[in-house]
């Protein structure tokens, strides 16, 4: 998978319904995947397909989210966070040399 490793982030190319996204992966989020975009159920990277997951709490961590901090601290803009969810059901190498 190829992403940039920016501002100690690393910044993942999301495929979605509304283009190509950037998501930071985040190991410490203990539950979800989700984009400032609530119309996007499903991505895609590396050719893996992921449907998000949609309830109560996810829908208020989203709306509560500070996308443009995000974005300020990350220094590129990010849409989306690659979160546990993911992880738990995908291996990920990472590999910061190549």
């Amino acid at each position: 998978m190829k992403f940039n490793y920016i501002n100690n982030h690393i910044v993942i190319p999301v495929y979605t319904s509304r283009g190509i996204k950037n998501a930071i992966l985040d190991t410490g989020n203990p539950s979800f995947t989700l984009f400032k975009d609530n119309s996007i159920k499903e991505i895609s990277l590396s050719g893996i397909n992921f449907n998000l997951q949609s309830n109560v709490f996810s829908e208020i961590i989203q709306t509560i989210m500070n996308w443009g901090e995000i974005s300020k601290l990350v220094k590129t803009e990010i849409d989306g966070i690659i979160g546990y969810d993911f992880l738990l059901e995908h291996d990920l190498l990472i590999d910061l040399k190549n």
